[in-house]
């Protein structure tokens, strides 16, 4: 008997993808082949929705789409580190359908657009012969152009004038001579005009914020926020394909720096999990500076590898309205709140680190989370299934709460990645609900206890940083370029090796961190990149590269050195190599601390052969 195949479609699951439908072809050749094909593909739909649900949890978001129409960033992976998808929805759940009996059609590219300004949308018709057709064509019948179910054009090619700022999308509908329609769709990211002229500062209560969270936003200088009834969060991950255009109201606050507040239910808008940047607008343009805020996902989804940035750190240096842990004063008891704007001007301490680093893992793909220092100081189960963690930058200020849970981490066989400097120097405490960072910084010591300030290394804590992470900003200091040049002449410094300061030697090649990169023993890198900047950690080198712990006791003699710089502490101790780089033991886990700020480099020079140090860095220690 002749069998008849039956197309049963799924649906497509907007969790996952827009543009990627189900499908299941099941050949029938009587009623009892049916019974058993049909219990058979029951079985299939519960092993595929096992699959879905899994894809879904991956990745730094468990709910993030996958977009196989964005514009050369497509990525195989999923969560945060792959495409993130607009969030308006086709309202008519057509599925794209862009394959028929007589031609194939296309909606053509996304586009970006400024709100009413013109832009052309083309879709394009090939017969089965792949040549060009349009509406004159017998097998064509009719072209649409949807969008919300409402009628655009009915050409091939039409002029469209956005009026309202966010992400739309456009439905490309073409019906053959025998009835059948084709569609497929395009991306319109509608932007604001232009900027106002006086921009207002806003930031959020909490840098980092749960997918399904309420967003708090603080507004220090505006009484009356009739104008800013609009909030545009730009997905800094996918830049041309996530502006979200929110609908927000103000209202009045006591709260420290907060006038105005602007409170927003995230559930309602299903973002994935990334950084973002926001934006109030007044009408139809920018009405305030940039401010960002970090979308965390879920902690009890399946995170193997966490990125911390060192938001504490950030408001230390963060001396809005003139007040910083080092201004006016910095030798006295210091306290600065996190309730402040951050600056965005640069990449250093400030959240376009975070940005970057988004962006960095992702091109490498990398899938990581991202949370910040005040979610390793309160939040219980940071480290559910985490098997790597990161930290990027300048990470100064450490909490008693941190280092604790960061070393139990590790020492349950967890592992640490440093790519930076001057880490764990400074210890802090929180008050006033976790929202002001506390320091005494004067001659005047605290009294010994866990909630004790101060340094990490002196009374009266004495518990020093290397003693967890192995290297110092004691034992290394500052790069030999942050000296005037007469300070490194005088102590007998070429020309040649001051210029070549900035970057590290090789001690050993063997070690996976250096896979694929042809460096030799005692061989450089990071030189024209300045991978060696700002500040670093190490331990002083002996002549057969091997650590000298004389004036370090407590360090972690586990250390395996794997690189070493040119290093000064400062105008009382000479210029002396540093071992920079190593790898230790810490209990059933691993550190791998990198030793300078200057890493963060690697960022905007991704063709460096450093950046495949730490990307084979933590390639190594995820595994």
């Amino acid at each position: 008997m002749e069998s008849v195949r039956y197309k049963i479609y799924l649906g497509n699951n907007y969790n996952i993808s827009y543009y990627y439908n189900y499908y299941v072809s099941i050949a029938i050749r009587n009623a009892k082949d049916l019974k058993m094909k049909l219990n058979s593909f029951m079985k299939l739909i519960s092993v595929v929705s096992i699959v879905l649900i899994t894809v879904a949890c991956g990745g730094i978001d468990g709910r993030t789409s996958t977009d196989n129409k964005s514009s050369g960033n497509a990525s195989s992976g999923n969560g945060s580190s792959g495409n993130m998808s607009p969030i308006t929805r086709p309202t008519d759940n057509t599925p794209p359908n862009t394959e028929g009996k007589y031609f194939t059609i296309d909606a053509g590219s996304n586009q970006k657009a400024s709100i009413n300004g013109n832009i052309t949308i083309r879709g394009n018709i090939k017969n089965l012969d792949k040549k060009s057709i349009d509406i004159t064509d017998a097998t064509v019948k009719s072209i649409q152009w949807l969008k919300n179910g409402s009628l655009l054009s009915s050409e091939l090619e039409f002029t469209y004038s956005p009026t309202k700022v966010g992400t739309e999308i456009i439905t490309f509908k073409v019906t053959d001579s025998n009835g059948k329609a084709l569609t497929d769709t395009t991306r319109v990211t509608v932007k604001p005009t232009g900027k106002e002229s006086n921009l207002v500062e806003a930031f959020p209560t909490n840098y980092s914020v749960g997918y399904n969270k309420e967003l708090v936003i603080c507004l220090p200088n505006v009484s009356d926020s009739s104008k800013l009834q609009q909030l545009i969060a730009t997905n800094m991950l996918d830049e041309e394909h996530a502006l979200i255009n929110m609908v927000v109201k103000g209202s009045s606050s006591s709260q420290k720096n907060c006038k105005t507040m602007v409170k927003i239910d995230l559930k309602k808008y299903h973002l994935p999990s990334s950084i973002y940047k926001l934006n109030f607008i007044n009408k139809t343009r920018i009405a305030s500076k940039d401010f960002y805020v970090n979308i965390k996902n879920d902690t009890s989804k399946n995170n193997k590898i966490i990125v911390i940035q060192p938001v504490m750190t950030w408001q230390a240096y963060n001396n809005w309205n003139g007040n910083s842990l080092y201004e006016p004063n910095e030798h006295e008891k210091k306290r600065v709140s996190k309730l402040r704007p951050l600056p965005t001007r640069d990449i250093f301490h400030t959240p376009r680190m975070g940005v970057e680093a988004l962006k960095f893992l992702k091109k490498n793909n990398i899938h990581a989370s991202f949370y910040d220092e005040f979610d390793l100081d309160s939040e219980k189960d940071i480290f559910n299934s985490v098997k790597l963690v990161v930290i990027f930058g300048h990470s100064e200020y450490w909490t008693h709460s941190m280092r604790t849970k960061l070393e139990a981490f590790v020492k349950k066989g967890g592992n640490l990645v440093l790519a930076g400097g001057n880490t764990l120097w400074w210890k802090v405490r929180l008050d006033n609900n976790n929202n002001d960072i506390v320091i005494n910084k004067s001659r005047a010591a605290d009294q010994p206890g866990k909630e004790a300030t101060g340094y990490w290394h002196m009374n009266p804590i004495n518990n020093p940083g290397e003693s967890f992470i192995g290297l110092t900003f004691e034992g290394s200091g500052f790069p030999v370029q942050r000296l005037v040049k007469s300070y490194a002449y005088q102590e007998n410094f070429s020309q040649a090796e001051y210029d070549k300061s900035t970057g590290m030697h090789v001690i050993d090649p063997s070690h996976p961190i250096f896979k694929n990169t042809s460096l030799k023993k005692d061989a450089m890198f990071g030189t024209d990149i300045k991978v060696v900047d700002i500040e670093t950690d190490g331990i002083p080198m002996n002549d057969d590269f091997t650590p000298n712990f004389t004036k370090f006791p407590k360090a972690n003699k586990s250390m395996k050195p794997l690189a070493y710089a040119w290093t000064k502490r400062d105008h009382d101790n000479p210029i002396r190599k540093s071992i920079l780089v190593a790898e230790m033991k810490y209990g059933q886990g691993k550190i791998l601390n990198m030793g300078s700020i200057g890493w963060y480099h690697v960022f905007e020079h991704p063709e460096d052969v450093s950046a495949k140090i730490l990307v084979n860095a933590i390639n190594e220690m995820k595994n």
